[in-house]
């Protein structure tokens, strides 16, 4: 009997050491609540560069025919003689009540942050400054969704499966334009002018929200509809701080009244560039400054959520951001050096540099 209390008991011990195994957190993922309670200024950049390839598209592909955005945009307006009429620029086109836009990732992502960046150790500038780039974000999508639909319902929270709110009408489109120019004004407050025009600043915010109510302002006086003068004012206030001397923009005149024009669009980096408030850079994959930020980034995803990564490279100046770094010839390691404690990038570069030529080769 003693026997078989003993493996009974080492039986009842192994399905306690099941039950504890099976509730750790799986080690290849970060759950929502870690994400929160260690994201720093990084961490919160990255969340919101998730949005940028979303949002932010210029003319798209020069060698396809596909039709970005902003061009179609372009042939719904007088701004371009397209190959056939358009039914949005005749006044023919019927409001959609469903399409692929009608997607809520992104307000779902935005509201996301904006219930939890609090949480993180991230100092308050840089809570504030990202908050600010979300509070964009999330106006944008929804006044894209708003020209596209009409009325949609208006989101303030993130929304579980089982949450009624799911299936609620469709607030009133004045709801929907009062709760996006909230979002632009925080934006405004939140945001610090611009530096980067691949980045989203201040004189963007005010550029959003010219726009958005210079077109909801005409949209109504169009319709005999209520609150058009007070959009329209709106939309000649934010653009009228936009253009004073502190935002230091202008007219782009390279070349001449014959070429500026030309000029401005055939451009590779906006730099500099006094009519440009934000732009998708199509070399930005290429710029040595947003490498090292990539590589920045997964150095601190390797601090805090101690995970190994593997990167393989002839970049010398990539290589330094590692702790290991391994020499291959053929398939075989022939050296090896690690990062000495408190050795700085630069330091370790040179080591790295000088610790044999051949893998330049």
């Amino acid at each position: 009997m003693k026997r078989y209390h003993i493996l009974l008991t080492a039986c009842a011990g192994l399905l306690l050491a099941s039950c504890n195994y099976l509730d750790v957190e799986p080690g290849d993922t970060i759950t929502e609540d870690r994400f929160w309670t260690t994201a720093n200024g990084v961490a919160l950049e990255q969340y919101c560069h998730t949005y940028y390839p979303r949002l932010i598209v210029g003319h798209g592909d020069p060698r396809s025919y596909s039709t970005s955005p902003m061009f179609g945009g372009d042939m719904q307006t007088d701004n371009i003689l397209a190959g056939a009429a358009n039914q949005i620029a005749f006044g023919k086109n019927v409001k959609t009540q469903s399409d692929g836009a009608w997607n809520w990732s992104t307000v779902r992502g935005c509201n996301a942050f904006l219930a939890n960046y609090k949480k993180t150790p991230a100092n308050a500038l840089e809570q504030k400054h990202y908050a600010g780039e979300i509070y964009f974000f999330k106006a944008w999508d929804y006044f894209n969704k708003m020209k596209r639909f009409g009325d949609v319902p208006w989101y303030d929270k993130v929304l579980d499966k089982k949450d009624p709110g799911l299936y609620k009408k469709r607030d009133s489109r004045t709801l929907v334009t009062d709760s996006i120019i909230m979002c632009l004004d925080r934006a405004i407050e939140y945001l610090p002018m611009l530096t980067d025009v691949s980045k989203v600043s201040k004189d963007a915010a005010l550029m959003l929200k010219a726009r958005v109510c210079l077109y909801e302002g005409t949209w109504r006086r169009y319709r005999k509809m209520e609150g058009d003068e007070k959009l329209l004012k709106m939309a000649y206030d934010a653009a009228g701080e936009l253009m004073r001397p502190e935002y230091k923009h202008s007219l782009y005149s390279e070349g001449g009244p014959d070429m500026c024009y030309f000029n401005l669009f055939i451009q590779d980096n906006y730099k500099g560039n006094p009519e440009i408030i934000l732009a998708d850079e199509p070399t930005s994959s290429l710029d040595s400054k947003l490498s090292a930020n990539v590589l920045r980034l997964l150095k601190t995803y390797n601090k805090v959520h101690k995970r190994s990564i593997i990167m393989a490279s002839h970049d010398t100046r990539a290589i330094s951001f590692t702790d290991r770094v391994l020499f291959l010839d053929d398939g075989k390691i022939y050296n090896e050096l690690r990062r000495k404690e408190n050795e700085s990038r630069e330091e370790f570069l040179v080591r790295i540099e000088n610790a044999d030529r051949k893998f330049l080769r």
